[in-house]
């Protein structure tokens, strides 16, 4: 699960667009400059009652973020290596030395070039199974006390 704090941009008929606050712990982090590059915007299901510039305490749902590293960085890795290890011994042992290193990269890299795809189609299932909930925080106090109503969606 990740909680985040968003205000909300726009609004539309069913949908909702938050973007995301950079929380103050990011400030001394040593790799901040990489979060929040990409307008860490998200549109969300329309929650009743929220105004534009409203703010939102954003929760996201049914995703493991170990998993979906994994699912990133881990079946890329998996195939480069898979490729370069079949590339060398299984497909091209007799070519001789140098050609044989290159067509081994390029067989890693080729196999490497398959598994994102399978990542992105992934990607795509998983999107769609994330349950998002919003909160809406109160004006006046922005304590946890003073959430109104919340909806899930």
């Amino acid at each position: 699960m990740i909680e985040e704090i968003a205000v909300v941009n726009r609004i539309s008929k069913r949908s909702m667009e938050l973007r995301i606050e950079r929380p103050q712990q990011c400030d001394g982090c040593a790799v901040r400059e990489n979060c929040y590059t990409q307008g860490n915007v998200l549109t969300v299901p329309l929650e009743p009652g929220v105004r534009e510039s409203d703010r939102v305490r954003l929760t996201i749902t049914n995703t493991s973020v170990l998993g979906l590293s994994a699912l990133m960085y881990g079946v890329p890795l998996v195939a480069v290596l898979a490729g370069i290890i079949l590339g060398y011994y299984l497909f091209f042992p007799t070519l001789a030395e140098t050609a044989r290193t290159l067509a081994t990269m390029g067989s890693g890299f080729g196999l490497m070039a398959v598994a994102a795809l399978v990542v992105h189609h992934a990607g795509k299932r998983v999107a769609g199974s994330i349950e998002y909930a919003t909160e809406r925080i109160g004006e006046s106090d922005q304590s946890d006390e003073s959430l109104n109503a919340v909806e899930k969606y």
